[in-house]
């Protein structure tokens, strides 16, 4: 790579200062009443998107939380510039997000820079084992940015839960989250996202191919969510196959179909085995057979690639017998509980010394630390797509610890109602204060709960409750 080459790569990668909340610990997930502003750092990177210039690539995780961010370059000194939240991978899974200079303070940028400076995305199909990269970004800090070099030295392939990572051995320390790695032609391969903690020169970049489906989603107006088969599976076996009547013991084993999901539109059920996706066909652990890299991808990295909304065709194995299907690329049907981790969207009521939220995966997180009998029940109500309500705080002097309301209390029935979201909570709250009416909550334990609304009830957030504090 020439030096004036790097010269330009450099003056495109930015510092992003981010204003936000962060969980300290596990309390503040279950009250978020409590939860505190903080301020923290991360790196980015200007790309040109539909030939429009001011957009910066960084981390999902480096921008979560936030309500402020601000970017500055090597190119303005210290003049800093505010950027507005375009989208963000909720899960970190990829670890992506977009920010945008609107048009005033891209003006005003650009009277300082006329011609802002951006890089390009690499050809996923040129990153190899062995290449030379450079990972570059704002570490711990520095007022510059840093230039470390290293190669790529593995791949680590998805799972159920996490997207499949580049890995490198040039140095990634924090504040280098969301900073471009960068190819031997000037083009970005992938964002500086993590660590490995113990080890020696292992970082994990997210891929470029993830970047491009995310920006897709975002440019054609869709979500960032990605495509997802909607199910759970185990890897096939040649006892399990001889069972289900297999020739072989390629394909994987639905085990578990989500409502409304990819694979229950396909019409495939519970003990079918999932041969192939499009083009590519997996062995009994999932991984794609045919692909001609000295690297594992599977299952899972196939289909997140999917765009949306696109028609793709399986083929399985039911009792012996292959079928072909063809079904529309969807996104997993639970994403309300997986959003429900960003604190900027996640609603409350503070309500008689209760804080009640809708159950998601971090809040189960968290009420498994002061609720540990409950968990077990918690995990079947969400492994059933169950919406549910759930008291996270009762305060000590308060009149439902009075009566003996716990943490992690699931409420059923309000003045006869089922209800299972917030803002049906919310309605009847507001009804009954109308009305004068007495409020009469029943839980699943059993509890009964009478009371009495003095006050409009509103639906909280973090957010609101930090606008407020600073009124």
């Amino acid at each position: 790579m020439k030096d004036n080459q790097l010269e330009k790569i450099i003056s495109a990668v930015v510092q992003i200062s981010v204003e936000g909340f962060t969980e300290t610990d596990l309390s503040e997930v279950l009250d978020p009443r409590n939860i505190r502003t903080s301020y923290w750092a991360g790196s980015g990177a200007f790309i040109r998107l539909q030939n429009q210039e001011g957009y910066i690539l960084t981390n999902a995780h480096v921008v979560k939380n936030g309500f402020r961010f601000k970017i500055r370059t090597m190119l303005t000194s210290e003049e800093t510039f505010e950027v507005s939240l375009v989208g963000m991978i909720e899960t970190s899974e990829p670890d992506i997000a977009l920010l945008k200079l609107e048009n005033d303070e891209l003006q005003r940028m650009k009277k300082i820079i006329p011609e802002l400076p951006s890089l390009e995305l690499e050809n996923e199909d040129l990153i190899k084992r062995d290449m030379n990269i450079r990972a570059i970004g704002y570490p711990l800090g520095m007022e510059e940015p840093n230039v470390s070099s290293g190669k790529v030295t593995n791949f680590v392939y998805g799972t159920e839960t996490e997207c499949e990572r580049i890995v490198t051995d040039a140095a990634i320390n924090p504040g280098n989250s969301g900073g471009p790695a960068i190819s031997e032609n000037g083009k970005i391969i992938g964002l500086n996202t993590a660590i490995a903690l113990g080890a020696n020169n292992i970082g994990y970049i997210t891929p470029v191919s993830f970047i491009k489906i995310v920006l897709h989603n975002l440019i054609t107006g869709k979500n960032t969510y990605l495509t997802n088969l909607g199910c759970h599976f185990q890897k096939n076996s040649p006892d399990n196959a001889r069972y289900l009547q297999a020739p072989n013991h390629d394909g994987v084993i639905v085990t578990t179909i989500l409502s409304h999901g990819l694979i229950e539109n396909a019409g495939l059920k519970t003990r079918d085995i999932l041969l192939k996706i499009n083009e590519f066909e997996f062995d009994s652990h999932g991984i794609i057979k045919n692909h001609s890299d000295l690297r594992h991808r599977n299952i899972h990295d196939v289909v997140r690639l999917i765009p949306l909304d696109t028609e793709l065709t399986l083929e399985y194995l039911r009792e012996g017998k292959k079928f072909t299907t063809k079904t529309k690329a969807l996104p997993f049907p639970e994403e309300n509980l997986y959003t429900a981790n960003n604190l900027l969207k996640r609603k409350f009521i503070s309500y008689k010394g209760m804080v009640i939220q809708e159950v998601n995966f971090l809040v189960i997180e968290a009420l498994a630390e002061f609720a540990s009998e409950k968990f077990d029940h918690f995990i079947e109500l969400l492994a059933k797509d169950k919406r549910k309500l759930a008291v996270t705080y009762v305060g000590l002097n308060s009149y439902a610890r009075d009566i003996d309301i716990n943490i992690g209390d699931i409420i059923c029935r309000v003045n006869g109602q089922t209800i299972s979201t917030i803002i049906e909570l919310e309605k009847l709250l507001q009804d009954s204060f109308h009305s004068k009416q007495e409020v009469v909550i029943h839980f699943e334990s059993g509890a009964l709960g009478i009371f009495k609304t003095t006050k409009l009830i509103n639906i909280l957030t973090p957010l609101l409750l930090n606008e407020k504090q600073n009124d």
